[in-house]
């Protein structure tokens, strides 16, 4: 059994917030092959990768997935699933009901004296795909943050500015915004082939960079 939970629950409208959606893993032991689609109705946008697929959960945690929505009307709206399936510990493809998740989109008040902000620029925007298959792969690779600490560090990426008192794909998230700021998403995934050059989830998400304009 799984427990989906998200934070924070209000979107202002028209404007793009990161969603931070906690999967708990309720069973007894390890589950594995973790896929699901995420669906919204017109009036969310999601802005990140619709399909996530985690590679396992230990019992009684949980894994943190990050997701872009943007409220397009006010009202009250709910983000569900489709395709949602794992393997339990012993190997029982288990497919749950779709969750519901509750949004409430609400506008704020005019204020003119709030300055305007310009849009992001390239390096500014807040991964998408693939960086968000890229960070999936390396947050099933390397887990922990004393390995994502060395790779970033071989990569030649400036550890100063990423908050490491954090769960590993959260620190993924920010490294990779690193990375993706200074052009050095290329050398990181070199440094990672080196070591999981054969994993297949590693190669799906490299093919990804090599047909994208990341550097």
């Amino acid at each position: 059994m799984f427990t989906v939970m998200n934070e924070p629950k209000e979107l202002v409208i028209n404007q793009a917030t990161n969603i931070a959606l906690h999967i708990l893993n309720q069973e007894n032991g390890i589950c594995t092959d973790f896929h699901l689609m995420l669906k919204a109705p017109l009036q969310l946008s999601i802005l990140t990768e619709k399909r996530l697929s985690i590679g396992r959960i230990d019992p009684q945690q949980y894994y943190e997935a990050i997701v872009r929505l943007k409220g397009k009307q006010e009202g009250e709206y709910f983000l569900t699933c489709s395709n949602w399936s794992y393997r339990n510990s012993l190997g029982k493809t288990i497919k749950p009901e779709s969750f519901e998740l509750k949004f409430n989109v609400i506008s704020l008040p005019y204020d003119a004296t709030t300055p305007h902000t310009p849009p992001a620029t390239q390096t500014e925007q807040y991964i998408t795909q693939p960086l968000t298959a890229i960070r999936n792969a390396l947050g099933s690779l390397y887990p922990d943050n004393l390995s994502i600490r060395r790779i970033g560090s071989d990569a030649g990426i400036n550890l100063s500015l990423i908050n490491f008192n954090s769960n590993a794909q959260n620190v993924w998230y920010d490294l990779l915004i690193e990375a993706n700021k200074n052009n050095q998403v290329g050398a990181l995934l070199h440094v990672v082939k080196s070591e999981y050059g054969a994993n297949e989830k590693f190669q799906d998400a490299y093919s990804a960079y090599l047909s994208s304009d990341i550097k």
